[in-house]
């Protein structure tokens, strides 16, 4: 993925059905030629429980960022019970240790 040189990943808030919600990391860039947002959420652990409702998230967020989702689930441990889930889902998991 490439995006703007010197462009950060920054947190973004959106209002869905009224409420205000945080994205954690925000930033937009090109995949394969099309254009695609980054979407981050940082944890301090990772498990199956985190990743299921990170996609619900993303469900809603879905429909207010009107581009493909790269979906990273950033944190210091990542659980094993978290890594199928994260395939079958598309959600990239990045730890810095992982059991």
């Amino acid at each position: 993925m490439k995006g703007e040189p010197g462009y950060e990943l920054k947190p973004l808030f959106l209002f869905v059905n009224g409420e205000r919600e945080q994205i954690d990391l925000y930033g937009e860039g090109t995949k394969d030629g099309e254009e695609v947002c980054v979407v981050c959420e940082c944890k301090a652990r990772i498990y199956e429980r985190d990743v299921r409702a990170f996609v619900r998230k993303l469900s809603r967020w879905e429909l207010y960022l009107k581009k493909p989702v790269v979906a990273v689930l950033f944190g210091f441990l990542v659980h094993p019970s978290a890594e199928w889930i994260a395939k079958v889902h598309r959600v990239i998991l990045v730890g810095a240790l992982q059991r």
